[in-house]
């Protein structure tokens, strides 16, 4: 519920709570707790790291990457490429 002059920025998730008459809600806030009158509410996810994923994402992209272009050198069929083709049609069943 919230009370009269209560500004909302773009972007909120708002979960059941009461926000204060007069309260701001910056862009992109999350509010879980109530909100006092004439407040501004501000929050942000918490920052997660997590190490050594990039370099691993990095290396699967490298290898289909090769994949796919020793595929081609070789002159394997489309089929064996590791993304679908969508100009290939499917034999009716």
């Amino acid at each position: 519920m919230s009370e009269q002059r209560v500004f909302i920025g773009v972007m909120c998730t708002i979960a059941p709570v009461t926000i204060g008459e007069g309260a701001l809600i910056a862009a992109g806030t999350t509010v879980t707790k109530n909100v006092p009158a004439n407040a501004l509410s501000i929050s942000r996810v918490a920052q997660v790291n997590k190490e050594g994923t990039a370099a691993k994402r990095r290396e699967i992209l490298a290898s289909s990457s090769a994949a796919h272009v020793q595929d081609k050198e070789h002159g394997a069929p489309a089929e064996s490429s590791l993304r679908p083709n969508p100009q290939q049609q499917k034999d009716p069943v």
